[in-house]
């Protein structure tokens, strides 16, 4: 009483032995078959001098893309005050906080508008980060000389609020310093301030 299932035969079921006539890479030696997936084991200090390489082609990529030859030059010095600051005894803190700063940096470079300025406040305010430290971020690339930073505040006093306008002078962020020992905050604050301008 159960009717017997009836059962379509295709062309594509004429064609299901026919692949291993086709597949010639099946009667390759495994080893042939094999070479394009071969992994060389490294030592870790292989590892580690190829990453260094390989980080230090990019920093080079990065900086030679600015195209004025000025800040090209200052980008250049601040990546070897970098460079001797990660060569000297630097404590966990203070190169956490460097990664902190470099990770806060690119963030906050990226949502920077070529072509406009934007307040300092308003930028903290977007990005929901704290004003100190964006402060910074201000501070040191005023510095070296990667953003114009136009001063808003006629007269400052002291525990009032400063208000910036800021907007890149290059399209890449090189790698920068930021971490300031104690004893050079004060040169440092000198230095960057005089960089700020005033509007007339």
């Amino acid at each position: 009483t159960t009717p017997v299932t009836q059962y379509h035969l295709d062309d594509n079921w004429a064609l299901r032995h026919s692949g291993k006539k086709l597949m010639l890479g099946e009667k390759r030696p495994l080893a042939s078959c094999l070479r394009y997936y071969h992994y060389e084991a490294k030592t870790l200090v292989e590892i580690y001098r190829r990453e260094k390489l390989s980080k230090h082609d990019k920093t080079t990529s990065i900086i030679n893309s600015i195209e004025h030859q000025e800040l090209r030059n200052q980008a250049w010095k601040a990546y070897r005050k970098l460079e001797a600051w990660l060569k000297v005894g630097t404590t966990k803190d203070q190169r956490q906080k460097q990664r902190y700063y470099e990770a806060l940096a690119e963030k906050v470079w990226i949502g920077l508008s070529q072509d406009s300025y934007i307040e300092i406040h308003d930028l903290a305010r977007r990005f929901k980060l704290s004003g100190k430290h964006l402060f910074r971020l201000m501070a040191i690339w005023t510095d070296a000389g990667i953003i114009d930073c136009v001063h808003l505040t006629n007269a400052p006093k002291r525990n009032k609020l400063e208000y910036f306008d800021i907007k890149p002078q290059t399209k890449v962020l090189p790698p920068l310093l930021y971490v300031i020992p104690k004893s050079d905050l004060g040169r440092f604050k000198k230095s960057w301030r005089r960089k700020t301008r005033r509007l007339v």
